[in-house]
């Protein structure tokens, strides 16, 4: 079975590009970032599992607030839009 078919990430201490293309067009966005943190920042730079899940804890926070904010702007608009 080929990393394609599987969530499972390979087991070498390369990134392995082709495995972070099939988890994105899948969807799988937090498989991607999981093995990439893995590679890069555990074994690439040495960073710790706690600091590597703090950082990753906090880009996810962030992502959510810049999310909410778009969409809140969206609707003011939308509603100052609706009653001129």
């Amino acid at each position: 079975m080929s990393n394609f078919a599987s969530n499972k990430a390979p087991p070498s201490g390369e990134l392995d590009l082709d495995f972070l293309d099939a988890r994105l067009r899948a969807g799988d966005l937090p498989g991607a970032l999981a093995h990439g943190d893995d590679v890069l920042l555990r074994r690439g730079c040495g960073v710790s599992q706690r600091d590597v899940g703090r950082a990753s804890r906090g880009w996810s926070r962030l992502r959510r607030r810049r999310q909410r904010r778009r969409a809140g702007g969206r609707r003011k608009r939308t509603a100052a839009l609706q009653s001129a």
